[in-house]
């Protein structure tokens, strides 16, 4: 755990499971995020049995019903109860109709029983629902990759490409195309996912990232700097940009962007953005 501080602080995990998480518990019972936060920590460290109660407690009050249902059945699949996590995503179907990542999550449900048939059937279903799941964009490319290869993985990401709203498998094609050499192909895949969802926090981090990445600094600053906004987008594209801007020594506008990054107060690149700032002043050094 951490201080308030980011200071790295070891407990054992006796005082964790009878004294720090349940006082935590207590504390955060009725705050749903804080309470979802905890509990995702408790099952990362093992400790999937002290937290059903909990988990159980922030499927009923979580506002977001999806959310919870996804959330309550993952966390009752890790702790091997697939009936119950059955029961939790048919329920919320039942309730409040088919959505994608409930039948995508569904979907892992039937494949932990090992019917795998059934499993694609309702992730194919899920992805025609929300075609920008990671996991699920991800678990349907490598299906298909075990059967047929890269080629068909890749036809899997262009079939996914094509359905409405769908920017995620674009970001996927647009790096195959970079590692091709084909830059053209890769910006106009780019273009395709900026269009459905501009202000899309994972996708304008990856673009920036992503160009920078194979030596094209100016086109990130080009496509995604007009669409960054501090208050809905991740601080690392940010960052980005600000190393974006220093290999094409525009170094004041470097700092301002290395700027926005610490006004979001995240710890933990704290030591990406001095090693930034440490490059940006050699460079001013320099000249």
């Amino acid at each position: 755990m951490h201080s308030e501080s980011g200071e790295e602080i070891y407990v054992t995990q006796d005082a964790w499971r009878n004294e720090i998480l349940p006082n935590t518990l207590r504390t955060q019972w009725d705050d749903p995020q804080a309470l979802e936060a905890t509990i995702y920590t408790a099952v990362q460290d093992g400790f999937i049995h002290d937290i059903l109660p909990a988990a159980r407690h922030l499927a009923a009050i979580y506002p977001d019903h999806e959310r919870a249902a996804c959330f309550l059945g993952h966390i009752l699949m890790k702790a091997g109860d697939l009936d119950g996590a059955q029961a939790t995503l048919e329920d919320h179907i039942t309730r409040h109709g088919r959505t994608g990542f409930v039948v995508t999550n569904l979907a892992k449900v039937w494949s932990a029983r090992g019917e795998e048939e059934r499993a694609f059937k309702l992730l194919r279903e899920g992805l025609s629902l929300e075609p920008n799941q990671q996991n699920a964009v991800e678990w349907w490319a490598v299906t298909h990759r075990e059967e047929g290869g890269l080629a068909a993985m890749y036809a899997s990401f262009e079939e996914i490409a094509a359905l409405p709203g769908s920017w995620r498998a674009e970001l996927l094609l647009a790096k195959w195309k970079l590692e091709q050499g084909d830059l053209e192909g890769a910006l106009s895949y780019y273009q395709e996912a900026l269009d459905v969802s501009s202000a899309h926090a994972d996708a304008l981090e990856e673009i920036s990232g992503r160009l920078g990445q194979f030596g094209h600094p100016e086109l990130a600053l080009e496509l995604v700097a007009p669409h960054y906004r501090p208050d809905l987008n991740h601080a690392g594209t940010a960052l980005n940009l600000a190393r974006a801007c220093m290999l094409t020594g525009r170094l004041e506008e470097a700092g301002s962007w290395v700027g926005v990054v610490k006004s979001l107060k995240r710890l933990d690149l704290s030591e990406n953005v001095a090693q930034v700032e440490r490059e940006i002043a050699a460079k001013q050094a320099a000249h």
